[in-house]
């Protein structure tokens, strides 16, 4: 089985090339790296990576992410074994090694896995899918809240977890200011009542 590990960043390649050789080093299962690297959106980057992506699973990976455990890979695509789950994330940590606090509000590191209800876009593996990530969301912000939402609109009873036993550190850069949140906020919630309403 192929696992597509995608990077989707507005870095040029050769300041990822650590990321990118970190990531083959550590992978055990037969992999290939695809790579977006525009000054577009992260939805744009996000959409370029999986319109290369040859896998069945894809697992995307911010360009901020480090100490990604070995064969990441691998413990990804076996929790995806159960068709109940749409997307696995890692457990994100600061680089001071504690908990970080991200969309999934759930710092509980005690169980295998812990259930959310959405899951920050920064190291999560999904199954290949015709679903895309919005470019209506500019800049970055909401686009991977929005994919969630997708995922669940096409699965009611699917879910997404968050694995404890993969750490990854993540940096939680932000490479330029996103004056485009509080947009893309209001696009998404007026998105989503929109289709709880059944108005579109």
């Amino acid at each position: 089985m192929l696992i597509s590990v995608a990077i989707p960043t507005i870095l040029t390649l050769d300041k990822i090339s650590a990321l990118i050789d970190h990531i083959k080093k550590q992978a055990r299962g037969k992999i290939e790296v695809v790579v977006s690297s525009s000054d577009g959106s992260t939805a744009y980057n996000r959409n370029r990576c999986l319109d290369q992506a040859k896998g069945d699973i894809i697992i995307m990976v911010d360009d901020d992410i480090e100490n990604i455990p070995e064969g990441f890979d691998l413990t990804i695509a076996e929790y995806l074994k159960n068709k109940k789950t749409l997307i696995v994330g890692a457990r994100l940590m600061n680089v001071d090694g504690t908990v970080q606090k991200t969309s999934t509000f759930n710092m509980d590191t005690k169980p295998e896995f812990v259930e959310v209800k959405t899951i920050p876009g920064a190291f999560i593996g999904f199954r290949k899918t015709d679903l895309m990530f919005d470019e209506n969301f500019r800049a970055w912000g909401y686009e991977d809240t929005d994919f969630c939402k997708q995922l669940l609109n096409e699965n009611p009873e699917g879910r997404f977890i968050v694995v404890n036993g993969l750490q990854v550190t993540h940096r939680n850069e932000e490479k330029r200011k996103n004056v485009a949140v509080a947009e893309n906020g209001q696009y998404f919630f007026q998105k989503w009542n929109k289709r709880k309403n059944n108005t579109v």
